[in-house]
């Protein structure tokens, strides 16, 4: 045990940060102390844990990123944060210098012209000349993970930002988006849609060779408490083509405790993935009947997890009001920490 609190401190992130010796979390959604009403009521707390004191310290106020979430390395030594807006404001993707709390936008809004894979908007980011008349929002992005040259991210979109009411209109998806996958091209800022066949794609990992893309699609956990047994509740692997795009899913496992989560990859290939009984670890060029290489028990379950320390073979697990660290004896792929 990292750290510990009597709050979900350690829900989402998670991500190394070497210069410091710390991990980057998010919470868990925390009421607020205000008696703001809807969706102003909820916040997300950022934190940073050394991992070696397990000294906790907030990295910026809640209200910058609002109900920040996954994240990833940024490749420079901070992190690229997704955030899942509020109200009427649908998030994006952020810089954030873990040190010091100063961010800037690499997305903030969603082009309107985007309708199948591959379509490209111009720059997404508002700040960088999309006229206002075709930038949308997006829903509530939830992870990201980079290519391994560095080159863009992928990021999943579900709508559970609605369902859980912290984006209007609160009641449902009336206004929502498509549930996607999209691709930020680092150089040009233009977002494409990668992939919008899952049902809410929310994890998401490269291959060790960066030819393969992991996502999981959680749409068994309806959002609101309750579950939609004939949902899935799956990982799943897609090829890389031009622009990003996602070629044709396939399965690689279903989950029957909780949900997929977050995941990760090890230099193997092998996939970690967060779910309710902990981290489970599969074997994605088997067969799905048989994928299942084993679980690492953790009560209450993991929501996301990261590879750390220099070596990269410390397991850093969210388990909600606990951080852990586990060593194993793979150590996680390139752009897995």
């Amino acid at each position: 045990v990292v750290a510990t609190r009597d709050w979900p401190f350690a829900h989402e992130g998670p991500v190394w940060i070497p210069r410091t010796g710390e991990v980057f979390v998010t919470s868990n959604r925390l009421e607020r102390a205000d008696e703001s009403a809807g969706a102003l009521t909820q916040r997300v707390e950022m934190s940073a844990v050394h991992l070696s004191t397990g000294e906790v310290r907030a990295v910026m106020p809640p209200g910058e990123l609002p109900m920040a979430n996954g994240a990833c390395g940024s490749g420079s030594g901070d992190a690229v944060v997704c955030y899942q807006g509020q109200g009427d404001n649908g998030g994006g993707l952020a810089h954030v210098d873990v040190g010091t709390g100063q961010h800037s936008p690499l997305v903030d809004r969603l082009p309107c012209n985007l309708s199948s894979v591959g379509d490209c908007g111009e720059q997404a980011n508002g700040s960088v000349g999309t006229p206002a008349s075709s930038r949308c929002h997006f829903n509530s992005p939830n992870d990201v993970c980079p290519t391994n040259d560095g080159s863009g991210w992928w990021f999943t979109d579900p709508q559970y930002g609605f369902r859980q009411k912290f984006r209007w209109p609160g009641d449902g998806e009336d206004g929502a988006a498509p549930a996607r996958v999209y691709y930020l091209d680092a150089a040009t800022g233009v977002v494409s849609i990668a992939a919008d066949c899952f049902s809410q794609p929310n994890g998401c990992c490269a291959s060790p060779d960066g030819q393969t893309v992991y996502v999981t699609d959680t749409a068994f956990a309806v959002g609101d408490g309750t579950v939609d047994e004939g949902a899935p509740r799956a990982i799943y692997r897609c090829g890389v083509g031009e622009r990003g795009a996602l070629l044709e899913p396939t399965l690689v496992a279903t989950v029957d405790d909780g949900v997929p989560d977050g995941i990760k990859c090890d230099v193997s290939g092998a996939l970690f993935v967060g779910c309710g009984d902990g981290v489970r670890v599969y074997d994605p060029d088997a067969d799905p009947s048989c994928a299942h290489i084993g679980t690492l028990v953790v009560a209450g379950g993991v929501s996301n997890l990261v590879f750390a320390e220099d070596d990269y073979r410390t397991l850093v697990c969210c388990n909600e009001k606990r951080l852990l660290a586990m060593r194993v004896s793979s150590p996680g792929a390139h752009r897995n920490s």
